[in-house]
């Protein structure tokens, strides 16, 4: 184990990333176990809060050549500072952001080909998509770490999202690591002994799988499909979905 808590400590609350719910209430939010699931909709700031944390780790990432210096990360550079992390120990590990998955992969700068095969034994532009995310997640994860990942299911089918969840399995049976995941899926959150934090527009809190909404819309869509769209088209114009949270969850009980 790596990290017990994280916090952030800042008065600053316009203009981003300080206006996003994930950074407004990551107050104290313990994650001392070996597998955590940071949810929520989209905008919220999960894969922000996650970068944030990396970089203050200087953790790296897919291509052990970038670091946090580039201009897109001025943001999480100057919130890092507000970053309180309470630490087990020196963290080793990666940090995948889907991103840098596309850029590394795909990247015909010669530099960039003789790393991937120096780190991966191989040209990943010959796999698919999921394939090569599975391949980089094998090497990566044969020792102990740190592993931060922001939406790997991006790259998977559902079949390799169970997949995912047995290599983690596997590896938590011989290595004392830790993982931090940013997810959408429910496949994922499903994870036996996995800790789950939903983020929405009043809180960041530890949920339940089946009280967290990724699941509820999940299950009740694919239960019947039918009735969710007959409901659909009313329940629209009654509340605007994309922001009335409360509207949304009214629109799940008549289902």
């Amino acid at each position: 184990m790596y990290i017990r808590s994280v916090n952030i400590q800042t008065h600053r609350t316009i203009g981003y990333p300080y206006d996003t719910e994930a950074i407004r209430y990551a107050k104290s939010i313990n994650l001392d176990q070996r597998v955590t699931f940071i949810v929520g909709d989209n905008g919220v700031g999960k894969s922000t809060l996650i970068e944030t944390i990396a970089c203050k780790l200087n953790l790296p990432r897919i291509n052990n050549m970038l670091g946090f210096q580039e201009k897109l990360f001025e943001p999480i550079r100057d919130l890092a500072e507000s970053l309180e992390i309470d630490m087990i120990q020196d963290p080793s590990g990666f940090f995948f952001r889907s991103e840098d998955f596309g850029d590394y992969v795909l990247n015909s700068n010669e530099s960039f080909k003789k790393n991937m095969l120096y780190t991966y034994g191989q040209n990943l532009s010959s796999f698919s998509h999921g394939q090569a995310f599975f391949h980089i997640l094998f090497q990566k994860m044969k020792r102990k770490g740190l592993f931060i990942l922001d939406e790997p299911e991006n790259a998977m089918s559902p079949l390799h999202q169970i997949d995912m969840i047995y290599l983690i399995k596997k590896h938590l049976e011989d290595f004392d690591s830790q993982f931090i995941i940013t997810t959408h899926s429910p496949i994922l959150m499903a994870m036996p002994d996995a800790v789950i934090y939903q983020i929405t527009k009043k809180e960041m809190k530890r949920t339940h799988l089946e009280e967290v909404d990724h699941y509820i819309v999940a299950k009740n869509f694919l239960n019947n499909p039918r009735a969710f769209f007959r409901e659909f088209d009313q329940v629209y114009k009654d509340y605007s979905l994309k922001e009335d949270t409360e509207g949304w969850h009214k629109f799940l009980q008549r289902i």
